[in-house]
């Protein structure tokens, strides 16, 4: 006898249960590490397609010599839109969210709107077609995405 009830036998039918527990975790944990990577994913997309289309707004009119802002606004304006749709969709497709996306999420989010809030607003009001102050804050708006990207990286680094 080993000690466990139901004898010998029972000891090995748990240790496969075991087994095949710790398989089923290790597959969900696999699921959680490609969730992240699907959301690195969106952010590198996210922080390259929106500061560019940052920058055209700020410095397009100027440099197309357009004295209405609109034009270049409302195209861009409609880039954007288009690949938050496109990237909305690619995360709702994903199979798995862990725990931290939600907090993860809203922190960038939140950064980005700050960012992008007072580069727009203080952008258009003070500095219309200054590359001096559009293409350093364009970049600024990217970095919550860069952030969150190191984040994820790290963390799926860590449970490995």
């Amino acid at each position: 006898m080993d000690g466990t009830p139901g004898g010998a036998g029972r000891a090995d039918i748990g240790r496969e249960e075991a087994a095949a527990s710790l398989a089923a975790a290790e597959g969900a944990a696999a699921k959680m590490r490609r969730k992240a990577s699907s959301y690195a994913v969106y952010c590198a997309v996210y922080g390259t397609v929106i500061p560019v289309c940052t920058a055209a707004i700020g410095l397009g009119p100027f440099l197309l010599g357009l004295e209405s802002a609109l034009p270049v606004v409302f195209t861009t304006t409609a880039v954007m839109l288009g690949v938050i749709l496109a990237l909305v969709i690619y995360m709702v497709t994903r199979p798995v969210t862990g725990t931290w996306f939600l907090r993860a999420h809203t922190a960038t989010m939140t950064a980005w709107g700050v960012l992008y809030g007072v580069t727009m607003i203080v952008g258009m009001t003070a500095f219309r077609g200054e590359p001096a102050w559009w293409i350093p804050m364009s970049i600024a708006t990217a970095l919550p995405f860069a952030a969150t990207i190191v984040w994820i990286l790290r963390m799926n680094r860590r449970d490995r």
